[in-house]
């Protein structure tokens, strides 16, 4: 006659084989017998109920085993604040994590901490993600690991805190946690953002470790030169990207953002060109910029008139007509600033019908109701 341990042994197996349909019917199955469940098989379920796209499933599970009696260990409650992250309700597993804090039996380790960060971010307050990451890490209750490290960089960055980011860097690996290539992603464009002057240092320390930069290193160092108008140093890593890695339109949207300060049309051009070549698509946000390059060249009192076969108006209109993109409410708004720039007595609409594009292909900017 088949047990709990060997139920718990097969919905344990069709969770790890990614098969949680199957691992909820042998639970059903389960209790069909009159066999009842421990925490492992309601960890189990609650892992299967998340990965089946049903978290308030999870959490109910959670409120059975509670009623039975049932004591929650560590593993219940991971994926109890997995569940609730993934049903959008922070606030119970903050609740839920504080039961945690209080039940002495209980060990915290780098997987919650970990999932409590995700949980504080939920609350879209970063300072509040900051202080609690910085309380469980000064205060030893649990040993942060490299994706807590990754984690509290990218908080850092984002509250424009680059100082912070960088102790923290350095004081976790004292402490013996390994970076990895999300860290030195981090830390490059933190770097650049910054103008501390440690790209070079912590670019050599990558190396050192034998750690490879991916598409998603180069793609942020070059977004993150780009921003800060540095047409050299992102074509410099662009170069760099193309004999180590391969290049996707997202690289181009950035280097095509580098040239908007200058409005270097004919880089612009250029590059919009080579693009196309390696048979990459653009989209909205590549003729977002390319406008924008356009009306920084016109605003700016240095630059030349472009050669007849630069970057213009009609060229980005008529490369979106082709390609069929559809042109959202942020590249309406750059259109029509172009327009009034270049004295056009025509509306958006007109303007686009003139060349051939119908209103409803795309989003015109929606009125503010005053």
């Amino acid at each position: 006659r088949p047990t709990q341990r060997i139920f718990n042994s097969l919905i344990h197996k069709h969770i790890k084989a990614e098969k949680p349909n199957a691992a909820l019917e042998f639970y059903t199955l389960m209790q069909n017998m009159g066999l009842k469940g421990d925490a492992f098989t309601y960890s189990s379920l609650m892992n299967a109920c998340y990965q089946v796209g049903r978290p308030d499933k999870a959490l109910g599970f959670f409120e059975e085993m509670s009623k039975l009696g049932i004591e929650a260990d560590e593993m219940v409650y991971s994926n109890l604040l997995t569940a609730c992250i993934k049903a959008n309700r922070p606030e119970e597993a903050i609740k839920y994590f504080e039961e945690m804090q209080q039940d002495s039996k209980l060990k915290m380790d780098s997987k919650i901490l970990n999932i409590m960060l995700l949980v504080y971010s939920k609350e879209k307050s970063l300072m509040k993600s900051i202080k609690f990451g910085e309380e469980m890490i000064v205060s030893q209750k649990i040993k942060p690991d490299t994706s807590t490290l990754n984690t509290m960089l990218s908080f850092y960055f984002k509250a424009n805190l680059p100082d912070k980011a960088f102790q923290l860097f350095q004081d976790l690996k004292d402490q013996g946690v390994q970076p990895d290539i999300i860290t030195f992603t981090c830390l490059l464009g933190g770097c650049v953002h910054a103008s501390n002057g440690k790209f070079e240092e912590y670019f050599q320390e990558m190396n050192k470790r034998e750690i490879k930069p991916n598409q998603r290193t180069y793609n942020t160092i070059i977004h993150a030169f780009a921003q800060q108008g540095d047409v050299k140093n992102a074509l410099k890593f662009l170069k760099i990207m193309e004999e180590q890695s391969s290049c996707d339109i997202f690289t181009y949207n950035c280097l095509l953002n580098a040239f908007k300060r200058s409005g270097d049309v004919n880089q612009a051009k250029y590059y919009y060109e080579e693009l196309k070549r390696k048979k990459l698509t653009p989209d909205v946000v590549t003729f977002t910029s390319l406008l924008r390059v356009i009306f920084n060249h016109k605003n700016n009192n240095n630059i030349t008139s472009p050669p007849d076969d630069s970057l213009t108006l009609s060229y980005v209109i008529s490369e979106m007509k082709e390609r069929e993109v559809i042109g959202n409410s942020h590249f309406c708004r750059v259109l029509e600033k172009l327009l009034r720039q270049g004295g056009h007595s025509e509306t958006l609409t007109e303007y686009l019908q003139q060349h051939g594009v119908e209103k409803e292909d795309f989003q015109p900017r929606k009125k503010i109701k005053k």
